[in-house]
């Protein structure tokens, strides 16, 4: 993979729509998700910064962390063990002038 070429990915969910411009995810740093459901992550909304360390990381950890969801927000959960004391990245919509 080439993860090189680009600056980040925002990463949307199916049932995600979008009404307004979503450029700002782009300045969230190298992983911002939602936080929904007490203090676990929500994938359906997450920007990360490609990185073939990270990535081959968590591709090593696929099989032996437990994921509560059996997918990929269970394993992102069980992955990114201090999301619940991480940074909270907020959008602010400011009134159109």
């Amino acid at each position: 993979m080439i993860f090189t070429d680009i600056a980040a990915v925002v990463y949307l969910d199916a049932d995600t729509i979008v009404v307004k411009n979503i450029d700002v995810l782009f300045k969230c740093g190298k992983f911002c998700a939602n936080l929904k459901h007490s203090k676990r992550l929500n994938s359906g909304v997450m920007v990360v910064e490609p990185s073939e360390e990270h990535f081959n990381d968590m591709v090593s950890k696929v099989t032996t962390l437990k994921s509560y969801t059996g997918g990929d927000q269970g394993f992102l959960n069980a992955y990114y063990t201090r999301f619940p004391s991480a940074r909270v990245f907020t959008l602010i919509f400011l009134p159109k002038k």
